[in-house]
């Protein structure tokens, strides 16, 4: 009787250890999930599509596979930052994949960052892996040994399935994370001070499978990669393809600015869907080439669409292509809004970015006298975009542009101007601190940019505000042409924009042969003003920031 009692007793004690195992297997188990963006193995396994490297190597999904296997085999389990410092490469791709399927934070660095750049950001987030290759890793390794680093730097070379460990650190997280945080991103700071932004994981999903779900992407579709691993639409060009089994051409920086070589790779390599911003797109049917028939899809994103843009886009070889606008701020994961571009959008000076993605979404416009969040009226105020799937946020840096609200909801203060037009559509008309005043009356330097790309030699354009010494604000534009560097005659550019009805035009016209663009293939702002200071440096005081 006495043992049978302890048997049991033993049962019981086994049951309840036994519970406990399984109920910390499933809490383990869930944790882990909620972090993984990709099941790799469905994806890749005995995939033969390939990935190439335009003008360089390539390797299937299969070779993929194997090689992030063959990373994993290389580190431990547990959570850790997982930088990248290099650039458009099957190794970024792979560490980008790798660090997706098994719950690492993926933090690329932008390799043509300064050296004050590049150290601010490490020091800011801490403790990790970073990975590099031969082009990258001698200046890495100096900045580490220079400034202390705390960073555990591996060399990868997948060609050759090396990984060599350069130098050792504590790789233990230090920053306080969110626990579905996949990536860090830091902003392209062209808006202002640039910040890192905590990325979640069911963010990047909600996107990545309404895109594929809207447009019917699938294996048999052909994508082209023009952006670079640190600026976060990155996911959108690997992600998506890479999540149906697609094929991907990746543009590495040899041949990022050749847009007559792009275009031929569109053409020859029977593209069928890429995403770019509105700049880029403008180089790239600039390049006249023979027409495609094989584009579905052009994904437009990251800056203002043009009337102009919407011209020259059905007139070009890829007129048989669908336009779709896209608009959503990094700090609310991708893209929250979609418009399908027509053809007789081309009469309109700028382009609808349209509605949300879908009911998860939902927008309001703040009014700049009240602060009242104003729901579904024509009027023209800051841009709010209310999500289920927002980022999680700005990493060690608390925002007023964040709001919690109930129901899971963030509302994300956009610093964009918008306005309703007569179908519901959202039109983004530039940002706040666009509106500027001179002599007591408000300007929109937004407006006369986007005016003057409708004039026909113009290719781009901005317009920024500058203080003289005398106290005077005025107004310069700085364009490129189309065919030339000739400067266009100043009084024949006033008369277009007095014809659309501009009542103050700029007092200065620059003409340039290139505008100069930021990481992420928008108009680098800071650099035009640097230009416009060094042409105008004796009567400048200062150069305004917004514009």
């Amino acid at each position: 009787l006495l043992l049978k009692k302890q048997e049991v007793l033993c049962v019981k004690i086994f049951l309840q250890h036994a519970l406990s195992a399984i109920i910390f297997i499933c809490i383990v188990t869930k944790k882990k999930n909620s972090m993984k963006v990709l099941n790799i193995k469905e994806i890749c396994d005995n995939n033969n599509t390939m990935i190439e490297i335009a003008n360089k190597d390539s390797i299937s999904y299969k070779e993929m596979y194997e090689f992030i296997l063959f990373i994993r085999k290389c580190l431990n389990f547990k959570k850790e930052i997982v930088y990248t410092f290099m650039g458009r490469c099957s190794e970024s791709i792979a560490i980008m994949i790798y660090c997706l399927s098994f719950g690492k934070i993926y933090c690329p660095i932008y390799t043509k960052d300064n050296d004050i750049g590049i150290v601010n950001m490490l020091q800011s987030i801490g403790n990790g892996i970073l990975f590099t290759d031969e082009n990258n890793f001698e200046r890495i390794l100096k900045l580490k040994e220079q400034y202390l680093l705390p960073i555990k730097i591996y060399l990868l070379n997948l060609k050759f399935k090396k990984c060599s460990i350069i130098s050792d650190e504590d790789t233990s997280i230090k920053v306080e994370l969110p626990e579905n945080t996949i990536a860090l991103y830091r902003t392209s700071g062209s808006s202002g001070k640039p910040k890192i932004v905590m990325v979640r994981g069911d963010s990047v999903l909600h996107f990545i499978n309404w895109e594929i779900s809207k447009f019917g992407i699938d294996k048999n579709d052909s994508f082209i990669n023009l952006t670079d691993p640190s600026f976060d639409p990155y996911f959108r060009d690997i992600l998506v393809p890479i999540t149906v089994g697609a094929k991907i051409i990746v543009i590495d920086e040899e041949i990022n600015l050749n847009y007559d070589i792009i275009a031929d790779i569109i053409n020859n390599k029977k593209i069928t869907a890429f995403h770019c911003v509105p700049m880029v797109l403008r180089k790239i049917l600039s390049a006249n080439k023979s027409y495609n028939s094989t584009l579905r899809y052009v994904f437009s994103a990251g800056e203002m669409l043009y009337g102009s843009d919407v011209d020259h886009f059905y007139n070009s070889h890829y007129k048989n292509a669908k336009l779709i606008n896209l608009y959503g701020p990094t700090e609310t994961t991708l893209a929250k809004f979609y418009y399908e571009v027509k053809i007789n959008d081309s009469k309109k000076l700028r382009i609808p970015v349209g509605r949300p993605l879908d009911n998860s979404t939902f927008f309001k416009i703040k009014d700049q006298e009240t602060g009242d969040f104003i729901d579904q009226e024509l009027r023209d105020g800051e841009v709010v975009i209310i999500t289920k799937y927002a980022s999680a946020g700005y990493l060690n840096v608390g925002d007023e542009t964040f709001i919690k609200l109930s129901n899971n909801n963030d509302a994300y203060l956009t610093g964009d101007r918008g306005e309703l037009d007569n179908d519901g559509n959202l039109i983004i008309k530039g940002r706040l601190n666009g509106l500027i005043k001179i002599n007591g009356q408000k300007v929109d330097c937004d407006l006369i940019a986007a005016t003057m790309k409708f004039i026909p030699e113009i290719q781009d354009c901005c317009v920024i505000d500058i203080v003289l010494k005398n106290k005077s604000t005025i107004l310069v534009a700085v364009y490129t042409k189309l065919n030339s560097i000739d400067m266009l005659d100043p009084s024949y550019l006033i008369q277009n924009l007095r014809q659309a009805s501009c009542n103050i035009f700029p007092s200065k016209f620059v003409c340039l042969d290139k505008l100069p663009i930021n990481r992420s293939g928008k108009i680098d702002k800071i650099k035009v003003r640097n230009i416009i200071e060094n042409k105008f440096n004796d009567k400048i005081i200062k150069i305004s920031t917004g514009g």
